[in-house]
């Protein structure tokens, strides 16, 4: 894959959707055919449509963060003591 994160963010355009000039089907087009990045805005809110090589590389990289953490927390909770299940059920009002 040639595009990095970073890259990802800026190699979008924008279309307003409050003047519906670009249709959600040709974004979806534009995004699946021909790999464009489609910003589409709505007053201040928005939404990026990307290629699917784009959602998963950005899921690949949500998951690397989510190991790191895990594995971080590991280390973390190794250095105390471990509460039974009883207790952690009676807290939970389990």
């Amino acid at each position: 894959m040639k595009s990095t994160f970073v890259t990802i963010v800026h190699l979008y355009y924008t279309t307003d959707m409050s003047s519906y000039t670009v249709s959600i089907d040709r974004a979806i087009e534009n995004a699946a055919q021909h790999g464009k990045r489609v910003r589409v805005s709505r007053g201040g809110a928005f939404a990026v449509i990307v290629p699917e090589e784009d959602a998963i590389f950005l899921e690949a990289i949500e998951n690397y963060i989510d190991v790191k953490e895990v594995k971080k927390r590991r280390t973390q909770s190794t250095n105390s003591k471990p509460v039974p299940w009883v207790k952690v059920k009676k807290k939970l009002g389990l």
